[in-house]
């Protein structure tokens, strides 16, 4: 799960992931690991999707829409000296497991900074 649906704040406790499947899973038909087998198999997909997404910085979303073909969501948050910064980016879906626009996805500042935390 770790590798699939990383956490910038190490949050990947047993209650963090019943809150995830109680918010997001509980439509699915099916148990909760088959929801998370199934979500881990369109992260996949996803990863497949995006592998050629070469922009680090704020031009990665074009590029990350455009390679879906659909718009990602990202949430922000303030901190210090009133700076936003990219918290979570997340995929959409319907369902039936179709990638969709995401609708309530918190639009940042233009000046929001992105930080590439894997390659650092």
């Amino acid at each position: 799960m770790w590798y699939y649906w990383p956490s910038l704040y190490n949050k990947a406790t047993p209650e963090f992931w019943k809150y995830i499947y109680c918010k997001y899973g509980t439509c699915y038909p099916e148990s909760g690991t088959d929801y998370f087998k199934k979500a881990i198999s369109m992260a996949k997909k996803v990863n497949e999707l995006l592998k050629d997404v070469t922009d680090r910085g704020p031009g990665a979303f074009k590029q990350m829409n455009k390679a879906l073909g659909v718009n990602v969501g990202y949430w922000c948050r303030n901190v210090r000296g009133g700076a936003q910064i990219i918290e979570q980016i997340g995929v959409c879906y319907d369902r039936d497991w179709n990638m969709m626009d995401c609708p309530h996805a918190k639009m940042c500042a233009i000046t929001a900074e992105y930080t590439d935390y894997c390659s650092a």
